[in-house]
């Protein structure tokens, strides 16, 4: 199970940060990305962060699941919530805290 953070720490200042264990997402999430500039900004604070683990951002565009270059993995809300094949947590489910 993985327990969910609110962002800020860390110097990462996106909305969530799940842990479990050793594993760790980070996620960014926005209601449209519709322009490459939005896109760019929503991402900004995932591309700061040096580690390996999985980025995601969450958003309501109804796209398809898709990576960028640099790993930054975009993916519709309900395909998140619905399709545990499109993340990375084996299925395990969250728990949402603060």
């Amino acid at each position: 199970m993985f327990l969910f953070e609110l962002g800020g720490g860390d110097g990462f200042f996106g909305d969530f940060v799940a842990a479990s264990g050793s594993s760790r997402f980070y996620i960014q999430s926005v209601l449209s990305m519709t322009d490459p500039e939005k896109e760019a900004r929503e991402k900004k604070s995932l591309y700061s962060i040096d580690d390996s683990f999985q980025k995601i951002v969450i958003t309501r565009n109804g796209l398809y699941p898709q990576t960028d270059e640099k790993g930054i993995q975009t993916i519709d809300l309900f395909d998140f919530l619905l399709n545990s094949d499109t993340r990375d947590d084996g299925g395990q489910g969250c728990l949402l805290s603060n």
